[in-house]
């Protein structure tokens, strides 16, 4: 019987651990669908009071510009790794990148600067952001950002869709 078991357990753990690798997988390809580009559609700002109790403004801005995921091996078993460039408008009819990290996980997307003190990844989209909509071709995601007193100052959702 314990011959058993050891052959049993050493069988089914490594079938159990590639079988959470592959839906791991299966769940960051749901997310991004190994697809380049992401048209930013708009970025919707919700403003707390001091307190973090109540909205008292709120604004959206739209066709903010574009993100473009590259994949990035990652020794980060939890998430997968990718670079992300921020495309956006300079306002003269250019266009300028802005280059940062992501990761991903089931149902989470983390962005922030990458390491090179060159590059400068914007303010709004750092952060750790829950998917709400996953789609096809249209996502949206959600963060909230705390106050320095941590209470909820702000809550960005992003909406982007597949180009």
């Amino acid at each position: 019987m314990k011959t058993f078991l050891k052959l049993f357990s050493a069988a089914i753990i490594p079938a159990l651990f590639f079988i959470s690798c592959e839906k791991a997988d299966q769940e960051i390809k749901k997310l991004n669908r190994h697809d380049g580009k992401w048209k930013i559609e708009s970025i919707h700002y919700e403003n707390y009071d001091s307190l973090g109790l109540r909205v008292v403004s709120d604004s959206t801005q739209h066709d903010i510009g574009e993100f473009v995921f590259f994949k990035s091996p990652t020794i980060d078993a939890l998430w997968s790794g990718y670079l992300v460039t921020a495309m956006l408008p300079d306002g003269q009819g250019g266009t300028n990148a802005f280059p940062g990290l992501i990761y991903f996980d089931a149902n989470r997307v983390y962005m922030q600067e990458d390491s090179d003190s060159n590059h400068s990844f914007p303010d709004q989209f750092e952060g750790l952001w829950t998917v709400t909509v996953d789609k096809r071709n249209k996502q949206e995601w959600t963060v909230f950002k705390m106050s320095a007193n941590n209470y909820l100052a702000q809550k960005e959702t992003l909406t982007i869709t597949k180009e």
